[in-house]
């Protein structure tokens, strides 16, 4: 089974005040010494814009085979986002596919016929919705949080349309990112998981 996690994510300082916004059945669990999470059934961010007027919360989730991303809300507004999307150069080169070839073997065409073609069609477009994902990366509003320049720098050279593109360590760029904002521990976290399991510190009626 693959990892699946997300969750909304506040430095630890703010913990007693998650419960003026808290949804009912929500959770919250202590992450680490900087940080907590807070969990909502279906991550239903009620409440969310609200709380962000006090303090900045970031959105994380992490689909081990497909992908992960973060959305940063600061004084109402999402102040930064990004998605990586490990699937979606083969998710183009199937649609092509299909245009293409509407009535024949996908399977075929795709891994033997003209699945190099296709490939070379599609990077201009490939490379477009990556540099497109980037575009409210907002690297720069992690410092939100308290992170150092330094730090920051780190994020900078790691978050890049470069790195992904050339697809090398595109499934290392997640653990870089988690290690710089000390969020090793947000693995197999999720509402269901950690309600079934009663692994919270705190549901809020």
């Amino acid at each position: 089974m693959s990892e699946f996690t997300s969750g909304f994510l506040m430095e630890r300082i703010h913990m007693g005040k998650v419960a003026k916004y808290a949804q009912s059945r929500s959770v919250m669990k202590e992450l680490n010494h900087k940080w907590i999470v807070y969990l909502t059934e279906g991550d239903n961010d009620a409440g969310i814009m609200d709380m962000s007027h006090e303090y900045p919360v970031m959105y994380f989730d992490h689909e081990e085979d497909h992908g992960w991303g973060y959305r940063i809300y600061d004084h109402g507004k999402i102040i930064a986002s990004l998605r990586i999307n490990y699937e979606l150069e083969e998710g183009l080169l199937w649609e092509m596919a299909q245009e293409r070839y509407p009535e024949g073997d996908l399977i075929e065409i795709v891994y033997k016929q003209a699945g190099d073609e296709l490939r070379e069609e599609i990077k201009n477009n490939f490379d477009e919705l990556i540099l497109q994902s980037f575009a409210e990366a907002n690297i720069g509003s992690f410092a939100v949080f308290g992170f150092t320049h330094e730090q920051l720098e780190t994020l900078n050279a790691t978050l890049t349309p470069s790195e992904v593109r050339s697809g090398s360590n595109i499934f290392q760029i997640v653990n870089t990112f988690k290690s710089v904002l000390q969020l090793e521990e947000m693995s197999w976290i999720n509402y269901d998981h950690v309600v079934e399991d009663a692994n919270y510190d705190l549901m809020f009626d």
